[in-house]
């Protein structure tokens, strides 16, 4: 069984060291995710971007 997974955003500008956001992604985004690192991309280095610009 997959669980969510999570990403944790510091606040920005005013906000930056007082909230923190939170986003998490469930199983149809990490099949997506897997799909996109396994058959277009290539698995992220450490240190790299998930997604680069």
């Amino acid at each position: 069984m997959i669980e969510p997974f999570l990403f944790e955003y510091p606040g920005r500008k005013r906000e930056k060291e007082k909230k923190t956001y939170y986003t998490f992604l469930g199983h149809d985004a990490l099949v997506a995710w897997r799909e996109y690192f396994e058959r277009l991309r290539g698995w992220p280095k450490e240190g790299e971007p998930i997604y680069p610009r």
